[in-house]
């Protein structure tokens, strides 16, 4: 019995070493700042989910080739609403192999399904950039000065 529980305890202690290294091994490959950028709603296109009231699928350009969808539940109402809110500020986008924090721990992005949709991204509040004020779930939205594709600032803009 004791070597049953020392068994299972090596074994949970080796578990959580292998997968604080999972994590390591992340942001060592990709720096996470490089991996978080500054996304401007491409075109002016925001969709809806069909039958999934509070997703909505914005198109952003962070100044790759191409623009990249997002499907999120960071704003409320119709496509012209999120428009509208929006206005010519700039999203943070964690793109795909980015690490962000949520609810305390550290997740991969990965591209997903949400709501049946693919989603190549997420967008950030300031609580997974770790700046002062804001909300959790609210995303994070900068003037237009900023330059889309670049990092986000290490504090909040006032």
């Amino acid at each position: 019995l004791f070597c049953l529980s020392c068994s299972i305890f090596i074994l949970y202690i080796l578990s959580s070493v292998v997968f604080f290294f999972f994590f390591q091994a992340e942001d060592g490959i990709r720096d996470a700042q490089e991996s978080r950028g500054l996304g401007d709603v491409y075109k002016r296109q925001v969709d809806t989910v069909p039958k999934k009231d509070k997703l909505s699928v914005l198109t952003v350009d962070l100044g790759d080739a191409e623009p990249v969808e997002v499907v999120t539940n960071a704003f409320k109402g119709s496509p012209e609403q999120v428009l509208s809110y929006i206005g010519t500020r700039r999203v943070v986008v964690a793109r795909i192999g980015a690490t962000v924090e949520v609810d305390g721990e550290p997740v991969v992005i990965k591209k997903t399904n949400v709501g049946g949709k693919p989603s190549f991204g997420m967008i950030c509040d300031s609580v997974m950039l770790g700046w002062a004020g804001g909300s959790a779930g609210s995303a994070a939205l900068l003037p237009e000065e900023f330059e889309v594709g670049a990092p986000p600032p290490e504090e909040r803009p006032r």
